[in-house]
């Protein structure tokens, strides 16, 4: 007998995928909703009021991230909007009472996201992971449908939107297509989403769109509301201006006197940077009414003099300069390694060396006069007035402005030689210009030749090392062509004097004579209103002092008294007191010869008059001059010096600077230099031209717009000057940088807008220029009413041809704008899906990418679920 098959009994205890995956779609919704859930700051950020949770769902083999964008550090809330409309309560979820808002300019001017396709500001976005568009067709009603019931079960009242994979869009973009959905017990509200190339577009005009809508939703309601309308549209303007860059050119400016025979120096030509200067123009038109589209002849267009709300974007605004010049040649100052040591005569055998070597030191020594192409700032800026200080002592000189030539003729080396060769034959070839300098400034000292004609005289205390000892040299060439004259003459005197006899006779003088009774020697000048205390009848000379010059230690680094640097040895802080007691003494002997029968008070009435403490006799009434507790102390050096001296006049002193020494030192410090010292010294000149160059470029707009900026870079420079460290250096070549970036940026917006001006409006034009570098964006405020936007209209070609003239039609046929960018949003409020319906808002946002070829339409349509239950 044939046993029958068992009943198959159904387990209805077993729960479907289906109902699993509705259980963790609702125990991530609770999960989320949780009334005391802390909302931290999450790593991936819709914007910058909005936090980002994630969970991952599974369904039948399919992956799914889940995310839940929400108002930053807030707890979720059901929250209902009612509206009182005849007599009637109407509750809306919190997605759909926003969709009622008016649209803003700022929502306008947004670049195009998920919220503003839909007007949401809280939603979940379910994305697939690893599923392809075949499975996501078949599995998508039930993913939905899932999450539908969970969002039902749970209260959900947030919208739940469906990221479609990449694919199944038809224009091939990153962005993937969205559609969605919203309810609660009153109303349902659903978002779809379109992505279509524009060949596709059947609608050209703006009343098409809004044929377009009312399909959509598709109302019976015999007496709709208007729709209301908010557009944008930007036009692009593209161009580009050419203007010579500072940075670039420094060299070509600085070396134009030097014969260019080299076949490299060719490369100094100037050159210009192409600045791709683009506008793009957004002229928003906020919550029109249908009524008063209407009214215009044509839907095509809206006029753009009738809104106030114009943006300019400066659509370029990513310019920037990487690197100048300089860059490279930082890294070098660091170097410890002298520059003699990297001297090695087979790096004239390189290409064009030899020529370029010669020619940059007949630049060096060439005598032209400094260029006139310098101009002088009135800004006054903090550290600017100190720097046109300095660069003017020294170019006051012939030496002073031979120094700047041997700095920029050093970095024009380096900067020929750092792309051609390695680092190693870079040392070689600057070593064997410093050997080249060193040979030509032995010869001028032996042959006797001066460095500068002009002006002779003992150096000053300055900034610059190199101006120091250049001028310490040109003076000891002077006082040894003196020295040889003198001997000359003395010579040719005894020889023609050799053949006389001279008669001689007995003096009886004595060999000590008193204070008094010695003859003033040495006198320069009276000084005015002052007389000897001890003799009052006998006023105070000014003696001739002999001549000094600025402590230079053996290191040869230069040292003022005010400005001593910190790494000072022992021994060369001792040598210079030594230096200063000399001078002292000196000065004590001269005024003792000038001015004989004088005491200590009088010389410090002309050399330390705080040290003379004035007091009247109360029983005489005459004046009467003390010494100050310093100089009554009892081991004073001014008062052991001062009776130590004798009255010697200086021309029979000791001389205090041995001139025929002196140059040997310089010679020593030029050749111990290391590389470092010289790069340092090569790009304080050059930055000093630069810096120089650059601000008085600056028009008042920038001067005082770029006042951080231009103080930063003064303040950086004079900081360079005193250590020769490679980060501040660095920093102040990128400071130059960005603030001739935006310079340059600021003279072609500035110079391409007042083209197009129609009067006198430059001073308007160049705030709202500056303005347009510094945010990337302006508002145009009044539109086209204003100054600026009567420019711009001009600049768009706005205007009728007939209204210009023919030159004006000429430029603006070169410039002409184009539509680039259409944004559409309408709303309406209305009855739906039957005029018994309760009213709800309507919304649609679509935007036109003329550039990219395509166009995005988005829909959210809410309807009354309360109607199919009556």
């Amino acid at each position: 007998m044939e046993s029958e098959d068992p009943v198959e009994v159904l387990d209805y205890t077993n729960a479907t995928n289906w109902e699993k995956f509705i259980s963790n779609i609702e125990a991530v919704i609770r999960r989320w909703r949780a009334d005391d859930l802390e909302r931290p700051d999450c790593k991936k950020e819709h914007d910058e009021l909005a936090a980002c949770f994630h969970a991952s769902l599974e369904y039948e083999g399919n992956l799914f991230n889940a995310s839940y964008f929400c108002p930053r550090n807030t707890t979720y809330k059901p929250d209902e909007s009612r509206i009182e409309d005849d007599d009637r309560r109407q509750h809306f979820s919190p997605a759909v009472s926003k969709m009622q808002c008016k649209t803003t300019s700022e929502e306008l001017l947004e670049p195009l996201d998920l919220s503003l396709l839909f007007a949401l500001n809280e939603y979940v976005v379910v994305t697939p992971v690893d599923c392809d568009d075949e499975d996501f067709k078949k599995e998508k009603q039930a993913i939905i449908s899932a999450f539908l019931v969970a969002s039902a079960n749970v209260d959900w009242q947030i919208p739940v939107m469906f990221a479609y994979p990449i694919g199944a869009s038809a224009v091939e973009v990153d962005d993937p297509i969205y559609v969605g959905f919203c309810r609660n017990d009153c109303f349902h509200t659903h978002f779809e989403m379109a992505r279509l190339p524009l060949d596709s577009l059947d609608c050209h005009y703006l009343s098409d769109w809004i044929d377009v809508f009312r399909s959509e939703v598709a109302t019976l309601e015999s007496s709709p509301e208007p729709i209301i309308v908010s557009v944008r549209r930007t036009y692009e303007l593209v161009g580009h201006s050419s203007r010579p860059l500072l940075m670039q050119n420094i060299l070509y400016w600085c070396v134009k006197h030097c014969g260019e025979v080299s076949e490299n120096f060719q490369k100094l030509a100037p050159s210009c940077f192409d600045f791709p200067c683009s506008f793009e123009l957004m002229i928003v038109w906020k919550n029109r009414n249908e009524d008063m589209l209407m009214e215009t002849a044509s839907y095509s267009d809206l006029d753009a003099s009738t809104t106030p709300h114009w943006y300019l974007k400066l659509a370029s605004a990513d310019f920037e300069l990487e690197t100048s010049p300089f860059t490279k040649l930082i890294s070098l100052i660091g170097s410890s390694e002298l520059v003699s040591e990297w001297l090695d005569p087979s790096v004239r055998s390189f290409s064009g060396m030899d020529s370029e070597i010669t020619n940059l030191v007949n630049y060096i020594f060439h005598g032209h006069e400094p260029s006139e192409m310098l101009k002088r700032n009135l800004a006054s800026f903090t550290g600017f007035d100190r720097i046109q200080k300095m660069i003017a002592d020294y170019r006051s000189t012939k030496c002073g402005l031979m120094c700047e030539r041997i700095g920029i003729a050093v970095l024009r080396l380096l900067i020929d030689c750092m792309p051609r060769f390695y680092i190693t034959n870079v040392k070689r070839a600057l070593a064997l210009l410093w050997d080249e300098l060193l040979y030509q400034l032995r010869s001028r000292w032996l042959n006797g030749t001066l460095l500068d004609d002009k002006q002779i005289s003992l150096p000053k205390v300055v900034s610059w090392p190199l101006h120091q000892n250049i001028e310490m040299l040109n003076f000891g060439i002077a006082h040894e062509r003196t020295n040889r004259l003198r001997e000359f003459d003395e010579a040719v005197a005894d020889a023609d004097n050799s053949s006389c006899e001279d008669d001689f006779f007995d003096c009886n003088e004595s060999a000590t004579t008193s204070k008094h009774d010695r003859l003033p020697d040495g006198r320069l000048a009276k000084a005015e209103g002052l007389f000897q205390l001890e003799n009052e009848n006998e006023p105070l000379y000014m003696p001739i002092y002999q001549e000094t010059v600025p402590f230079v230690a053996e290191s040869g680094g230069e040292h003022p008294s005010d400005e001593r640097s910190l790494d000072v040895s022992a021994e060369d802080v001792e040598q210079s007191k030594r230096y200063s007691r000399a001078i002292l003494f000196s000065d004590m002997q001269a005024f003792k010869a000038a001015n004989p029968g004088c005491c200590f008070q009088d010389f410090l009435r002309l050399h330390s008059p705080r040290d003379v403490v004035e007091s009247v006799d109360e029983t005489t009434g005459k004046r009467t001059y003390s010494l100050s507790p310093r100089m009554s102390a009892e081991e004073n050096l001014w008062r052991s010096l001062w009776e130590k001296a004798d009255p010697v006049a200086a021309a029979c002193q000791r001389p205090l600077v041995h001139h025929a020494r002196k140059p040997d030192k310089v010679f020593s410090w030029l050749q111990n230099l290391t590389i470092g010292e010289i790069v340092h010294i090569s790009l304080s000149y050059a930055f000093a031209t630069l810096i120089e160059q650059l601000l008085p470029t600056l028009n008042p707009t920038l001067r005082i717009c770029l006042k951080e900026e231009v103080v930063f870079i003064c303040k950086k420079f004079l900081l360079c000057l005193q250590e020769r460290s490679e980060k501040d250096f660095q920093e102040l070549d990128k400071a130059v940088l960005n603030l001739e970036t935006k310079v340059h940026m600021y003279e072609t917006v500035a110079l391409t807008l007042k083209s197009h001006c129609r009067g006198s409006v430059s001073d308007e034009v160049e705030k709202f220029a500056y303005q347009l570098v510094s945010s990337k964006s302006a508002e145009v405020i009044g539109g086209s009413a204003s100054p600026v936007g009567r420019m711009i209209e001009n600049l768009f070609n706005f205007c009728k041809p007939s209204v210009r003239s023919d030159h004006e039609n000429y430029v603006v046929a070169q410039n002409d704008s184009r539509l680039i960018n259409e944004r559409y949003i309408l709303r309406w409020f209305v009855a739906r899906p039957s005029r018994m319906s309760r009213r709800s808002p309507q919304r649609m946002c679509i935007e036109l990418r003329h550039k990219e070829g395509y166009f995005v339409s988005s829909a959210s349509l809410t309807e009354d679920t309360d109607f199919f239950l009556e």
